[in-house]
């Protein structure tokens, strides 16, 4: 975990937080009179909004000891809209591209920025030592924007279509893949990541 990127919906605002550079001190710094990051992230009554919070709750866990709470995964909140096929949760790219309402031209200028993302992280291509360069430079800082920019407008399609029964269902989905990161023995990779929650497979909703 190199750049945590924290969208703020009520100020409209993208910061990247270099975990690289600040170390330990990023959490547990805090304002005066004010919580530090990790108070926020850990708070059950701050709501935080991830895309599949397996790998960020694991990094944040294992690194720096921070136990997210109050998260509610966009990823599950697709799953629980879909009427059709719950064997296997979509990816963020796949979510954008079928789902998030934009403009014909903000679809134009995402699938460029995909295109150039994916060319920096191709084996054997040098730019990709860019990406931990510091200071940051511009084009992770693309990247790292690009990655938030569109999860408010998930989140409401979604939301908009989830019973209150469904929400409760994705919330605590969303609490038990952080606690489950916890665990010592969990494995962040493998073909498992891609697979729903057994209960959701065949459960009607």
């Amino acid at each position: 975990m190199s750049i945590l990127t924290i969208y703020v919906l009520p100020l409209h605002t993208t910061f990247l937080v270099d975990l690289l550079s600040l170390g330990p001190m990023t959490f547990s710094a805090a304002i005066p009179n004010g919580p530090s990051l990790k108070t926020v992230l850990e708070h059950p009554q701050i709501p935080k909004v991830m895309f599949d919070v397996r790998q960020d709750s694991f990094a944040l866990f294992k690194i720096f000891g921070v136990r997210l709470d109050g998260v509610e995964d966009i990823q599950l909140m697709e799953l629980a809209t879909r009427k059709y096929n719950r064997s296997f949760v979509k990816g963020l790219d796949k979510c954008i591209e079928y789902d998030a309402p934009m403009s014909f031209a903000d679809r134009i200028r995402w699938q460029i920025e995909k295109q150039n993302i994916r060319t920096i992280f191709e084996p054997g291509n040098e730019d990709v030592r860019d990406v931990f360069r510091r200071p940051i430079s511009l084009p992770t800082q693309k990247y790292c924007m690009q990655q938030v920019r569109y999860l408010p407008r998930l989140w409401d399609l979604y939301s908009s279509q989830l019973a209150p029964d469904s929400k409760s269902m994705v919330q605590r989905e969303s609490m038990e893949r952080v606690l489950k990161t916890h665990d010592p023995a969990y494995n962040p990779r493998g073909d498992h990541m891609a697979h729903a929650p057994a209960h959701w497979r065949t459960s009607s909703y």
